[in-house]
């Protein structure tokens, strides 16, 4: 017999969703799978600031996957567990706090209903398991937990009457709030009617065992609490409005589950175990929107003074590569998710005094003689997913390159004018002016043609329409031969969601003919080879890695219909999201084959959590920044929202 990972490593489990919560000082997600031979429900935890694959987490076994996170509870000699057929999962946000309420029936006519809790205490390295068994007579149940810990990280385990330790690359205490049978790796409890309920206790990365007060754990509940209370809420009309809604509450859940105190995330969890300041910067504005301040302001901490460097470098999968290779609109969405923090915590002087030097070499490395051309416009060798040389990317000005150029240095300028810094601010303005204007209006390398938008433009003038496979390694790493850019045939470069940018950051109006025009080439971009819907991030026959529907490109495309008026369209994407993100809100990174190895498993992309987010409270409610602060425009009827600005204060919308 060959050896073999339990399935449970894998990512990518058919019918299987996973409920991502977290505290800052871990994470934790709930496995729900109709998926033969995976755990039916499971759970594991990690800490955010190691950015593990799947099986790299706490609770994973690789003989038992997450089964012996389950219960077993045994009623009149007969041992029930969780069953497919008879198990649910549902988030619920009430009382300030979300809770993942997890419901599985026992006994002989399955009319005994085993419900557990999961809620994560904010700021806290506690996770809270409450259990309650519901019967319709007396029962007599016996209640066994487990601590079954990944060997490749935990060596020392320990079992008490007070509970069970594991310890190796941290620490993990399981402590019930009864006095339980302590067996070596578990505990049993007996339940006997009225006494239906019990509460297991999970601390997480606290080396030191301690004996806690009960005002620390009230100080946990209140501060879940106030973050709940200070959360964004949107309440819209129908079964629509209601999913909408409650896919708002799972994204602010899983952003704030998956970023570490230091502002540490894994960019799609479980798959690279890097950092990109692009989605860094992305991920602090969702949050902002969110109403979490906090958390924002820690990714752009983290973000500046780690993830870039003096000479202005920003990392993308957590290395810097500089010259033709850098990611330049990367540093626009620092600039520009610094800017959006001031705007709507009011914070004007918070961090900008400490940061301004590692911001001013960023703007600045945007103006580098190494990126200028004559054209006005920034030059380099890669674009926004990535691509480069070694994919067919020729020297040339990218689009979203040069928008985020323009309103990162626009933000630029404002906080040069904070800091009296005239020069720098009269510089960064004068340089975003001149990339605009050439992007829209140059003669000869305008990235404007035939009435809409264009991905790149060569430095002869010419555009690039189409990837050469000339100079590309097809077969490596990067592009795999059964990817659709390593197959023979043209390879388009266009249409790409990323011309929908200038729109989107609102350098282009989006009711024009401009827009109109634009939005209409991506249009293309919907269920290109597939037949599930969604759109693709641009023309698959030029994908490398990930052909298939992307939530976030289907984002985009929800928020620039929503500007141009397109109400159809918009709903449309929307019900994609919505069936997509089924009862967890866990977005794949992209739905479809990719071959693992050697590329990495699909995860969780964080960025479309936040990208989300933002669609709702920025696009459908309409939420914008005035003179006078903040104010909403919702485009449904009778959509009302709760949105923290400033101080801590809120504004409601109609």
């Amino acid at each position: 017999m060959t050896q073999e990972l339990h399935p449970d490593f894998r990512t990518d489990l058919p019918d299987t969703e996973y409920f991502i919560f977290g505290t800052g000082k871990y994470t934790a997600a709930i496995q729900w799978s109709q998926a033969e031979g995976a755990t039916p429900f499971g759970f594991t935890i990690w800490e955010p600031q190691h950015l593990p694959r799947k099986w790299g987490t706490y609770f994973y076994h690789p003989e038992y996957g997450l089964e012996r996170t389950q219960l077993r509870v045994i009623i009149d000699g007969i041992t029930y567990e969780p069953r497919r057929e008879n198990l649910k999962v549902e988030p619920i946000f009430t009382n300030g706090k979300a809770q993942f309420v997890v419901t599985w029936l026992a006994g002989e006519d399955d009319s005994i209903a085993i419900r557990e809790e999961f809620t994560g205490l904010t700021f806290s390295p506690f996770l809270l398991r409450h259990i309650r068994i519901v019967s319709p007579k007396p029962v007599t149940a016996l209640v066994e937990t487990s601590l079954y810990c990944n060997p490749l990280l935990f060596s020392r385990f320990a079992s008490s009457p007070s509970g069970l330790e594991a310890a190796g690359h941290s620490t993990i205490r399981l402590m019930p709030d009864i006095t339980p049978i302590a067996g070596e790796r578990t505990l049993s409890f007996l339940l006997e009617s009225p006494q239906k309920e019990l509460q297991l206790l999970y601390e997480v990365g606290v080396k030191e065992q301690k004996f806690y007060e009960p005002h620390e754990f009230s100080k946990a509940v209140f501060n879940t609490e106030m973050q709940w209370q200070l959360s964004s809420k949107v309440e819209i009309p129908g079964k629509l409005g209601a999913d909408l809604g409650r896919l708002l509450n799972l994204a602010t859940t899983g952003l704030r589950g998956v970023v570490a105190e230091s502002g540490r995330f894994d960019a799609s969890v479980w798959q690279y175990g890097f950092e990109w300041v692009r989605d860094a910067a992305a991920v602090a504005e969702g949050l902002l929107y969110a109403g979490d301040f906090e958390t924002a302001s820690s990714i752009l901490e983290h973000a500046t003074r780690r993830l870039s460097n003096d000479n202005g470098e920003t990392a993308e999968a957590s290395r810097f590569r500089g010259g033709m290779q850098s990611e330049l609109d990367a540093n626009g969405f620092l600039l520009y998710a610094w800017k959006t923090y001031y705007d709507w915590s009011g914070e004007l002087l918070f961090g900008l005094e400490t940061n301004w030097l590692r911001l001013k070499s960023i703007a600045d490395y945007l103006l580098r003689d190494e990126f200028a051309h004559e054209s006005g416009l920034l030059v380099s060798e890669r674009e926004i997913w990535e691509r480069g040389a070694s994919a067919g990317i020729r020297r040339g000005f990218d689009v979203s390159h040069q928008t985020m150029a323009i309103v990162g240095l626009r933000a630029a300028s404002e906080f040069a004018e904070w800091m009296k810094d005239e020069e720098s601010a009269d510089r960064y303005s004068e340089a975003a002016l001149r990339i605009e204007h050439a992007m829209l209006h140059h003669p000869t390398h305008s990235l404007v043609e035939d009435g809409y938008i264009r991905k790149r433009r060569l430095v002869d003038g010419t555009l690039q329409t189409e990837i050469s496979r000339d100079g590309i390694s097809i077969g490596s790493d990067f592009v795999p031969k059964n990817m659709p850019l390593g197959s023979e045939g043209v390879h388009r470069l266009e249409p790409d969601v990323a011309q929908l940018m200038p729109i989107l950051y609102g350098i282009v109006d989006g009711d024009s003919e401009l827009a109109r025009k634009t939005i209409e080439q991506c249009e293309s971009l919907w269920s290109q080879v597939w037949e599930t819907g969604g759109y693709g991030r641009y023309d698959i026959s030029g994908e490398p890695d990930s052909p298939g529907a992307w939530p976030l490109a289907t984002m985009w495309m929800a928020e620039a219909y929503t500007l141009c008026g397109n109400e159809a369209k918009a709903e449309r994407a929307l019900r994609w999201l919505i069936e997509k993100g089924g009862r967890s809100g866990a977005w794949s990174e992209f739905y479809g084959e990719r071959p693992t190895p050697p590329l990495p498993p699909r995860g969780i992309l964080v960025w479309a959590w936040a990208e989300y987010v933002k669609l709702v409270v920025k696009y459908l409610m309409g939420a914008h920044i005035t003179e006078r602060g903040l104010a909403t425009k919702p485009i449904i009827a009778g959509a009302t929202a709760l949105f923290r600005f400033g101080n801590g204060l809120t504004v409601e919308a109609f």
